[in-house]
């Protein structure tokens, strides 16, 4: 296989699938309150970046997306074409960097194969098709372009620094990456280093910005704690939603709603619990073969627990919506 090869098909083949999104206007979901409404992206100027770097909006801290916006808006106006031409770009970014990551662990056409399986999934055409996931997309796309620059500086002494640095930017376009640093440590156990003190110490200045960055989120969030038993009860049914998604992508929807009164004994939460359970059990055994399943396992429960928290919705008048998942939330989890 030429070395231009795999390149060349990540660029292909969402191109094929995702290039009609290039004729999609803005939607009324969110695209009015993050773009066409919101006067801090109308444009670059001192104010509007003092305004993003200083403000929730409304209750995400997300000013490097927000600049991506500016820049946009500046050079093009209000164009949703440029929008999606860019939520493409960063998504085949985001493809090549699954495979340079792969291909540490797997063979390079398996590694292909799957980057490729990453790229055109059904579960992809939300963060893709909507301008207003770009905060998905980029933080995605630098999550990724951050493990690989942390592989590099393991395999092949390039300075940690960059992996930081990336690290630092995706915290910058969404915290939901934040993760990052327990999925460093894990990488490192998959390929079967020793975690010893060198191995924490390194992942000291990733578990820094992760944890100033998450408390900069909880500042901004609105969700009453004593909801929190709900998400809790059905992160079960999430997870097993986002991985019946993944290897079935039938029914998909921009909701997924959770209508029936929440309890333990919801018939439910009951079966999802004690599927995952098995599931586990099954990872564990695994164990006796090889590391990459309980890996694979343990790094897609450490992407998708940040958006488990986000079941709930509205709350004002002491009531909830309860929405199990959407599928932006699966981008970082499917590696």
């Amino acid at each position: 296989m030429r070395r231009w090869f795999p390149f060349a098909l990540l660029v292909l083949f969402p191109a094929i699938v995702f290039l009609q999104t290039l004729s999609f206007e803005f939607v009324a979901m969110d695209d009015e309150l993050l773009i066409l409404d919101n006067v801090k992206v109308h444009g670059l100027s001192l104010a509007n970046l003092r305004a993003i770097f200083t403000t929730y909006d409304p209750e995400l801290y997300i000013p490097l997306t927000l600049l991506t916006y500016q820049i946009e808006w500046s050079l093009f106006g209000a164009n949703p074409a440029v929008s999606h031409a860019m939520n493409l770009l960063l998504h085949i970014g985001s493809g090549i960097c699954v495979f340079l990551i792969l291909r540490r662990f797997i063979d390079r056409k398996t590694a292909l194969l799957c980057a490729l399986l990453f790229a055109i999934h059904p579960l992809q055409a939300e963060t893709v098709a909507w301008a207003s996931a770009r905060k998905d997309l980029l933080s995605g796309f630098l999550f990724f372009l951050s493990i690989h620059l942390y592989l590099r500086s393991r395999d092949d002494g390039m300075p940690m620094r960059w992996s930081v640095l990336t690290f630092f930017l995706g915290l910058l376009s969404k915290v939901s990456i934040f993760p990052l640093p327990l999925v460093l440590l894990l990488l490192d156990w998959m390929r079967g280093e020793s975690l010893d003190r060198d191995r924490l110490k390194e992942k000291i200045p990733f578990f820094l910005l992760s944890v100033t960055f998450l408390v900069i989120a909880i500042l901004g969030k609105h969700t009453q704690m004593s909801a929190l038993w709900i998400p809790i009860l059905l992160s079960p049914t999430a997870i097993f939603l986002a991985l019946k998604h993944f290897f079935v992508p039938t029914d998909l929807s921009i909701f997924y709603p959770f209508t029936d009164p929440v309890s333990v004994a919801h018939p439910a939460v009951l079966f999802h619990g004690v599927v995952l359970l098995v599931v586990a059990v099954l990872i564990v055994w695994s164990l006796r073969y090889t590391r990459l399943l309980a890996g694979g396992f343990l790094l897609f429960l450490f992407m998708i627990a940040p958006s488990l928290v986000n079941m709930l919705k509205g709350g004002g008048d002491g009531a909830f919506d309860v929405y199990l998942s959407s599928d932006r939330y699966v981008y970082g989890a499917m590696l």
